[in-house]
């Protein structure tokens, strides 16, 4: 058995609490961003950015992603970039494991996604494993 990875438990103690105060349910895999996704009412933000706070606490902008780490701004160019209104979160260590969610308001509707996924990471990965696990997701 692998060694405890102390960083990966903190990241997953992070993402389990942000699972716990998410409130909407419904989680499904979103086969071209490599990230499990929930999407959800504008009328729910409140709520939805308070749980988002427990797994991941720094929020880059379109106006702001380029002074975000170089790990971060590669991540945002991976994401399709960051456009008016929505947001790259990160969480974790940017040297180690390194959560992210995408905040996507939707333009012709009163609906955000939001997309939650590890960066750099194939979801074969035993990370990823456990963001399903935790979220109840299958890819």
């Amino acid at each position: 058995m692998a060694p405890a990875d102390p960083q990966a438990e903190q990241v997953f103690t992070a993402l389990q609490a942000l699972k716990t105060a998410w409130p909407m349910k419904g989680w499904s895999w979103d086969s071209r961003l490599y990230c499990i996704a929930s999407s959800f009412g504008a009328h729910n933000s409140e709520d939805a950015r308070a749980a988002i706070a427990k797994g991941l606490s720094q929020s880059w902008t379109k106006d702001t992603i380029g002074s975000a780490p170089e790990r971060v701004q590669a991540l945002a160019t991976q994401c399709e970039g960051i456009r008016k209104g929505q947001l790259l979160l990160t969480g974790g260590d940017l040297d180690g494991l390194l959560p992210f969610g995408l905040w996507w308001p939707w333009e012709e509707s009163p609906t955000i996604s939001f997309r939650l996924g590890l960066a750099e990471l194939d979801p074969s990965h035993r990370h990823y494993a456990r963001l399903f696990n935790i979220f109840g997701v299958s890819p």
